[in-house]
């Protein structure tokens, strides 16, 4: 199973924390792989929002389940990925 972890990135000065329980929490759950946008995105040069969405609807791509944490409505990023997430037919997990 490979799960993506959707939530508020911009503006949330706890982010890295949040998506880093929530990875460590579905990897020990589930025995999942998960996909941290978080860290994989930090990876890259300074991108503009449309290319980190690219990214992030490429990273969903890859996995079957996609895990919205609590504040996924607060960030328009977020809130297009549960439209992409609806649109490929995903598994769609809340906190």
């Amino acid at each position: 199973m490979r799960i993506y972890v959707s939530g508020k990135i911009t503006g949330n000065k706890y982010a890295e924390e949040q998506f880093k329980a929530a990875e460590d929490y579905l990897k020990e759950k589930y025995q999942a792989t998960v996909i941290n946008p978080f860290r994989v995105n930090r990876e890259l040069p300074n991108l503009e929002h449309d290319e980190y969405m690219k990214m992030s609807f490429a990273e969903m791509d890859l996995c079957d389940t996609i895990y919205f944490m609590e504040n996924w409505r607060e960030s328009c990023g977020a809130s297009q990925e549960m439209g992409y997430a609806i649109a490929k037919r995903k598994r769609i997990w809340f906190e």
